[in-house]
């Protein structure tokens, strides 16, 4: 398993848009209960949220968004069986779409 936690540049308690960022990655992880794509959804609590993407054994895909009490992201992770999965068409645009419109990048 490979975990890339995501930081924007000046770190998490200096990043300001929150609801953009949350909006984004609704946007960008379509659902499959929804008949929009191929990510399931999961909140195991008030302050987290889990996409997860399985494609077959070998190519499996999370991304984890944890906020705090005052609804602040605080963590941002992505995990993956395969490293290749984050060139491939299910992850690059997400990666890419994180550096260049939130400035957050792999740390």
């Amino acid at each position: 398993m490979i975990i890339r936690d995501m930081k924007p540049i000046g770190g998490w308690e200096n990043f300001e848009l929150h609801e953009e960022l949350e909006d984004y990655l609704w946007g960008a992880l379509k659902l499959r209960e929804n008949k929009e794509g191929e990510w399931s959804y999961m909140s195991f609590t008030s302050l987290s949220s889990t996409w997860e993407l399985v494609v077959n054994d070998n190519m499996l895909a999370t991304v984890m968004l944890e906020c705090g009490e005052d609804e602040k992201v605080k963590s941002l992770s992505f995990s993956v069986c395969d490293g290749d999965m984050f060139s491939s068409n299910y992850l690059k645009y997400i990666v890419d779409g994180l550096s260049s419109t939130f400035q957050i990048k792999s740390t």
